[in-house]
């Protein structure tokens, strides 16, 4: 499912408490953002497994989703802007 929007553009997020998240999440992701309407689209979570980056890269060049995925890591080492 969708746990939020981002700010003006209404991105999807979805946020996972977990390691290791696989394709199946990023599924089940893509199936709510393509009920949304949605083609971009941002899952956060502590790390991402092979599965989840392949479904990632093979989304962008066969539909041209784009899909973001980002550690909690990435998110809190970024300096404020």
């Amino acid at each position: 499912g969708i746990d939020g929007l981002t700010f003006m553009v209404h991105d999807p997020i979805q946020v996972k408490q977990s390691d290791g998240i696989g394709r199946n999440v990023v599924d089940n992701f893509h199936a709510a953002m393509k009920r949304a309407g949605k083609k971009r689209g941002y899952i956060v979570a502590f790390t991402f497994g092979k599965g989840a980056r392949e479904e990632v890269a093979r989304l962008r060049r066969e539909e041209g989703i784009e899909i973001a995925l980002l550690t909690v890591e990435e998110i809190l080492s970024k300096p404020p802007s």
